[in-house]
This record gives C-alpha cells, structure tokens and sequence, in this order.
C-alpha cells in the first residue's frame, strides 16, 4: 500500500489513534483493578457497587440467600476477570449463569436468588465486611 494515496493516509492516522489509545484504555483498567469494592445495605435494598458498576437487589425480589465459605468452579462469560475482583456474568458449579461482583481471594461470599430465579453472587472487600452484611440482609429478608 502506498501510503501517498488517501487510503494509505487514512490507514496511517488510524494506527497512530489506536496507539495513542493504548495507554488511555491502560488508565482505566488500572482504576478499575483498584477501585473499591463496596457492598452496602439501605432500608429495602442491598447494593454491590464496584467503580461504574452498580448491582440493587430490593429485599421484596429475594427468595433466598445463603453463604458460601469456598467458591465452586466458575468460569467467565462475560465481564472482568481479576486477581482481585470478578466482575459481570460468570458460569458457576451447580448455579448456571450468576451476575457476580466480588473479590476471589476472600473466603466468604453472599448467593442470592431472585424469586424470578436470577442469581447474584457477591462480596465485600473483606470476610468480615461481608459477614456484616449477611447478617444484616438476613435480618432484613425474614422480616
């Protein structure tokens, strides 16, 4: 290709914009690796939120939760996959597709089920934060 004619300029500018791109894209990866993972209940809801992501699950919509202190098999459809945090939909051991949102090197993780059968797996940043919330989600739902 010769780079005097049009398509080659165009060609050439194009490569230059993804270049550039690059390190941009690697800005908000690494926000994104680091960002906090908060896991929070309100009066009727509880809230997984991790950077831009935001996951509410009113308590009225829950059929059941439970705790998991080991993670079965899972493996990434669709979302984020890292050493700290996995973030989207993941296909889950005897659970079929869940949306998750929590950190893979804690012990603890909350399952809810949905009454319309949708699935969530969460966690807070750490065990305990994540205990506190199930017990007060816990409370919350049996009322």
């Amino acid at each position: 290709m010769k780079y005097a004619k049009p398509a080659g300029k165009v060609l050439t500018v194009f490569i230059a914009l993804v270049i550039l791109a690059m390190p941009i894209s690697a800005i908000g990866i690494i926000q994104s690796e680091f960002s906090p993972l908060l896991l929070t209940i309100d009066e009727d809801s509880i809230t997984a939120k991790h950077f831009h992501t935001t996951y509410d699950i009113d308590f009225d919509d829950i059929k059941t939760v439970e705790t998991w202190d080991e993670l079965p098999d899972i493996s990434k459809d669709n979302g984020t996959g890292f050493s700290t945090l996995c973030k989207g939909t993941y296909s889950i051991s005897g659970n079929g597709s869940c949306t998750v949102c929590f950190n893979p090197q804690n012990h603890l993780f909350i399952m809810i089920t949905k009454k319309n059968g949708k699935k969530y797996v969460f966690s807070s940043s750490t065990d305990e934060k994540t205990y506190e919330v199930y017990n007060r989600l816990v409370t919350n739902v049996s009322n």
